[in-house]
């Protein structure tokens, strides 16, 4: 294996089995790249012994669990689907090995299902980070203007991110981001995702769109080669919205793709 990647993910209880499809999904495609799997979960080890031992004895595969306390997030702003663990990527910096410079950020509700080796390979300038433009339209972003930012800049999905978590301590952006969304909870709208484009504006650089092949992308008419190349043959399907693929009434296109590598977890009924 000539690739090693540092993949990160964040998770409270009721995501497990969601957690556990998504790896599933990126180890079944990466067979030739090397993962350093972290989980950043606010409960027991003991919740997930089934599946750390899945993953251990199907695919060599050690999931490093690092706890966190959800109360730290209790007055954050929370609306929606959205839950206390979509702020616990702020704290990456701080809670992940101080020896890593860099990593890969999933969210739970995507599937991978084509390689990232392009990922791995990737090196990092002085950016904050990496993702994929979200193409949300303007009244989307509108409420940008409140902090001096022009609603028609650019605007990244924070579901998939290559993260300078090097650059992160190097500023203290950690105690920066969770002040910030604190003190700002009534002024933001897109919960954390808010938070890092608000204060990493003009920091951040694009990643190709199949790497978050989100409805923004799949939806849109533009001529632009590399959307197009993402609608061919999407990398990352990254099931945004309320409406999951695990929900009965879900019409997501790729919902299929859910399903298939949710059927391989021998234990996914049970969770």
């Amino acid at each position: 294996m000539s690739d090693t990647l540092n993949v990160v993910f964040t998770i409270d209880r009721n995501y497990i089995i969601h957690f556990s499809t998504t790896l599933l999904s990126l180890l079944e495609n990466n067979k030739d790249t090397n993962f350093r799997i972290f989980l950043i979960y606010d409960g027991t080890e003991s919740d997930l012994a089934d599946v750390c031992r899945f993953f251990r004895e199907k695919y060599n595969t050690e999931i490093n669990i690092l706890s966190i306390n959800p109360d730290i997030f209790i007055d954050f702003r929370i609306t929606h689907h959205i839950r206390q663990a979509t702020y616990f990527r702020l704290c990456m910096a701080d809670i992940l090995p101080q020896e890593i410079d860099t990593l890969l950020y999933l969210d739970c509700d995507l599937i991978v299902d084509g390689s990232v080796s392009e990922l791995s390979r990737t090196v990092m300038d002085d950016e904050y980070l990496r993702g994929v433009e979200h193409l949300f339209p303007l009244k989307n972003k509108e409420h940008l203007s409140r902090f001096g930012i022009d609603p028609e800049s650019d605007y990244f999905n924070a579901g998939v991110m290559l993260v300078n978590l090097k650059k992160w301590r190097e500023e203290g952006l950690t105690k920066k981001l969770m002040t910030f969304a604190l003190e700002r909870r009534d002024d933001i709208l897109w919960w954390d995702q808010d938070v890092l484009n608000i204060l990493l504006h003009g920091g951040w650089k694009k990643l190709h769109p199949k790497f978050n092949f989100i409805w923004e992308i799949m939806e849109s008419n533009s001529a632009d080669k590399e959307i197009r190349e993402a609608q061919e043959k999407p990398v990352i399907v990254h099931y945004t919205r309320s409406v999951k693929p695990w929900h009965s009434n879900s019409y997501h296109p790729y919902r299929h793709l859910y399903h298939k590598y949710r059927a391989m977890i021998p234990f996914g009924d049970e969770l």
